[in-house]
């Protein structure tokens, strides 16, 4: 058994290392393997294959045998690596995010409490200062990392519901009017999800109209503020979103951050994608003053190419937010450490502050900067083009990386046609090794792309120029 154990497992003892070195340098050598061809792979697999495999679980299996089945699974797994892959906000992951998540996992630290994780409880502490500095915020600021930014804006909610409502434990029964919150008509769907994880429901939620570029209409969130209150309801909060899932729409932030002062709101921005201009010199003039704000989501596992998940969430007032929502954890030692897990909704959680700060130590500040720099300048050639060539057509200039457009309806065209004809466009991009997302927005069908992956250059925007003329001659 014990032989069979040092197959399973690296021996504190050091028994098996040169097994262990072989077992590794197999497992990388394909791993790496893999990440260096992807250009000419299938973007989004149809798994056309057999996986009985994965109920072969009785007995043990070899090295040749996971090297076999990881194959495979390389070859079925969506492929963010490509550079044609830019459909959707995920991208390549930087090397420190994927040496960070190896290492994570042969520590295998518990961020549920100090002594179980007491490096890397400080890190995550110090690191998220470094992060309220560039966002802005003051000494006072704090907060917590999350698996995901889902549950960085539920969490933002449910401190909102408890400072604002003085619920902390959480009974929105006690309050003698019905609890109601504001956010985009475009809002993302963890924000529907913080209404029933709020125990107001969805209805509660009012999602505001928006204007024709896909930002909240401040008119109108006056006038459902304003409506709610004659209702006899009870606005704790809005949320405004600092790039749109759909078309990478920024709100008016400090606009509604006025609104918040005037109605003694709850303010919290959903900046999961677009807080990552703050990384840029060049870039950062469009940012809002996101220390005005009472919490602040943002994650680096999109512009910062952090593997997933990876997602920090800041509140301008730490101790206000510790104060509101800690839940002691009574299986952990008494002591004045932090445990992080009294502070989150997730108490046993995935360590992701080392890659985040591998990646931050690998790449730098400056040099993500840079990145989104060029991000933003193949975005800008991108619509001049749409904007130049007859065939197309752009929804609205983008202010972010993300874009909309497609090829223009053609006259006497129905619109079971048109719909069709967008689609086969889709296709014959993703057969030339391209994929762009076909999504609905303001009723109608556009094509959406992302400029993301940092190996996305002036070349390959020439290629991707090039083969949409074909399409059309």
């Amino acid at each position: 058994m014990r032989q069979d154990i040092n197959n399973w497992f690296i021996s504190p003892n050091g028994e098996n290392t040169e097994y262990v070195t072989d077992f590794f340098s197999e497992i990388i050598a394909q791993l790496i393997d893999n990440s260096s061809n992807r250009s000419q792979e299938e973007l989004v697999p149809l798994l056309r294959e057999d996986f009985s495999f994965i109920n072969e679980l009785e007995e043990p299996h070899d090295l040749a045998q996971i090297l076999q089945k990881l194959s495979t699974i390389y070859d079925n797994s969506m492929n963010a690596s490509s550079v044609g892959y830019i459909g959707q906000m995920d991208s390549i992951p930087n090397i420190g995010a994927i040496v960070g998540d190896l290492i994570t996992a042969s520590i295998n630290n518990n961020m549920l409490a100090n002594e179980m994780s007491p490096f890397l409880t400080w890190l995550e502490q110090e690191l998220i200062q470094v992060f309220c500095r560039w966002f802005g915020f003051d000494k006072r600021a704090g907060g917590v990392m999350t698996s995901g930014g889902t549950l960085a804006n539920i969490q933002a909610l449910l401190v909102a519901r408890n400072i604002k409502l003085n619920s902390k434990d959480g009974n929105v029964y006690n309050s003698s009017k019905q609890p109601v919150f504001f956010a985009s008509e475009h809002c993302h769907s963890s924000i529907l999800k913080a209404g029933m994880f709020l125990g107001i429901g969805t209805e509660n939620v009012i999602k505001v109209k928006t204007d024709n570029r896909g930002k909240i209409s401040i008119d109108c969130l006056r006038s459902d503020i304003d409506r709610s209150l004659q209702e006899g309801k009870m606005p704790f909060a809005i949320v405004s979103t600092f790039g749109t899932t759909n078309s990478g729409s920024l709100d008016e932030v400090d606009e509604i951050q006025s609104i918040c002062n005037q109605y003694h709101l709850w303010h919290h921005i959903d900046a999961v994608y677009g807080g990552a201009m703050t990384l840029s010199e060049n870039q950062k003039h469009i940012c809002p003053s996101f220390e005005h704000a009472d919490s602040v989501s943002f994650n680096p596992q999109k512009w910062m190419f952090v593997s997933k998940t990876c997602s920090i969430l800041i509140f301008k007032n730490n101790k206000q937010f510790q104060n509101s929502f800690r839940i002691a954890a009574p299986y952990t030692s008494e002591t004045n450490a932090i445990n992080l897990g009294e502070f989150g909704i997730q108490g046993s959680r995935h360590t992701s502050v080392l890659k985040l700060w591998l990646s931050v130590y690998l790449i730098g500040k400056k040099s993500f900067g840079k990145i989104i720099d060029l991000n933003m300048k193949i975005t800008k050639s991108f619509t001049a083009f749409v904007l130049q060539n007859e065939h197309l057509e752009l929804y609205t200039k983008p202010e972010l990386n993300i874009l909309l457009f497609r090829p223009k309806k053609r006259v006497g065209q129905s619109e079971k046609e048109y719909k069709k004809s967008l689609s086969d466009f889709q296709n014959y991009l993703y057969h030339k090794y391209i994929y762009i997302s076909l999504i609905p927005w303001k009723n109608e069908m556009w094509l959406k792309c992302i400029f993301l992956n940092p190996y996305f250059d002036d070349n390959e925007l020439k290629k991707l120029k090039e083969i949409i003329e074909a399409y059309f001659e």
